[in-house]
């Protein structure tokens, strides 16, 4: 008879490993295997042993480094992450349409910026023809139309990152309790190159699309466009 000592338990809702799962310590578990296969532990540790294993690491920038450690040590780890890439199913087309989703919505931030921003040039192409009248030179106007559209597509990123990060802390909570994993507010927080596109790439977009309006509306005659649009 094995006697075994309870020292804590988990509500089975919220561990991925499911209901009917006991978590062992390393030595009662071979026990336990070994006894079962009809084996001393040491005589089942040299013929057979455990095939896999699962290792828990404190945070998600922790896996490359361990994954790293355990292969230099010739065992043959790999991330979750890297399996679910090549599985077939929902988690395969889902991860699949996470990497091309990003650069589609990317671009498409980028070319909405151009498109917004050259429609917004022209018009404006009375007042700039004004200025113009006024003894304003191009490379003047452009800088100030420049800086209105960095100015209002770094505004637009930093209230799409609030909001979508506000979003992320919210729905931790319930993530956590639908996937079975620990996920605290902090892991929400976006990393630096994910916190810097969302500010860069309206403005980006805004800007070049600026230059580009820009070059069409100040090649024009001021005098005849002021005449037009009196």
């Amino acid at each position: 008879m094995v006697r075994l000592k309870v020292v804590a338990l988990y509500d089975p809702s919220r561990q991925a490993d499911g209901p009917g799962v006991a978590h062992l310590a390393e030595d009662t578990a071979a026990l336990l295997a070994a006894a079962r296969a009809g084996q001393e532990p040491e005589a089942f540790r040299e013929r057979e042993g455990a095939q896999s294993a699962v290792v828990v690491v404190r945070h998600q920038r922790d896996v490359a480094a361990v994954t790293k450690a355990l292969q230099d040590d010739g065992f043959s780890a790999s991330p979750v992450s890297d399996r679910v890439r090549h599985l077939a199913g929902l988690f395969g087309v889902a991860d699949l349409a996470m990497r091309v989703l990003v650069p589609v919505l990317a671009l498409g931030a980028v070319w909405l910026g151009v498109v917004r921003a050259a429609g917004s040039a022209r018009a404006r192409v009375g007042q700039f023809a004004v200025l113009r009248i006024l003894r304003s030179g191009r490379p003047e106007l452009r800088r100030i139309m420049l800086g209105e559209a960095l100015l209002s597509g770094g505004v637009a990123g930093a209230i799409g990152a609030v909001v979508g990060t506000g979003l992320s802390v919210a729905l931790t909570r319930r993530l956590s309790d639908l996937l079975g994993l620990p996920i605290r507010p902090a892991d929400a927080l976006p990393g630096l190159l994910w916190a810097g596109a969302t500010l860069v790439l309206p403005a980006l977009g805004l800007a070049v699309g600026t230059l580009l309006g820009s070059r069409e509306v100040l090649r024009r005659d001021p005098c005849l466009v002021a005449r037009a649009h009196s």
